[in-house]
């Protein structure tokens, strides 16, 4: 919570004591080695069918949650469930269901139990998913949660990526300011 009142959103900085510190989209690429390069995430608003969701993931949405998404908790069944030798069928759907799961930890801050279908349009070749700049998403996520959270913080909670990668990144930058003083001391003695 502490880093979040820091938080600066008109500068998107952490205002800590006499410093600013920013980050960036080569923190997100440091830290978690998620492409900053790529296509965007762009969303389409249509739903998939549940006879495509069952096709391109292997379960069905809207058991237990909203119509239109997916349990996050079915989409790590199918990912436990490979044997040692699947099929590429199988090894798609959990690749898709795998990449649903990163989504809804780094990407939407809103996932807590489901995800919504609506993503499966971002993933329906699997080829393509190494295509997307994750760490870009993910880093929008991270300074747009940051803003709602400053401007109501009963409205939305930091979770999933975001809260690691404030914590990443302040925490690298307190360990380079040690460093530094240390460098400082031994080539001054001071």
């Amino acid at each position: 919570m502490a880093l979040c009142e820091v938080y600066d959103p008109e500068t998107c900085v952490f205002k800590i004591g006499e410093n600013n510190v920013y980050f960036g989209l080569q923190d997100v690429l440091m830290l978690t080695g998620l492409p900053i390069d790529g296509k965007p995430l762009v969303l389409q608003n249509k739903a998939v069918d549940v006879e495509e969701c069952l096709t391109l993931v292997g379960v069905t949405p809207g058991t237990g949650t909203k119509k239109h998404d997916f349990k996050l908790s079915d989409l790590v069944t199918i990912i436990n469930g490979l044997d040692n030798n699947p099929d590429d069928a199988s090894l798609d759907k959990a690749c898709r269901a795998t990449a649903l799961l990163g989504i809804a930890c780094m990407v939407d801050n809103n996932c807590r139990t489901a995800i919504s279908t609506k993503y499966l349009n971002l993933i329906r070749n699997v080829d393509d998913i190494k295509t997307f700049a994750w760490g870009a998403a993910s880093w929008v996520n991270l300074h747009s949660s940051l803003r709602t959270f400053k401007e109501d913080v009963t409205k939305v909670g930091i979770s999933g990526c975001s809260f690691a990668l404030m914590v990443g990144n302040n925490f690298r930058y307190l360990l380079l300011s040690a460093y530094l003083k240390l460098f400082l001391f031994v080539i001054n003695g001071v």
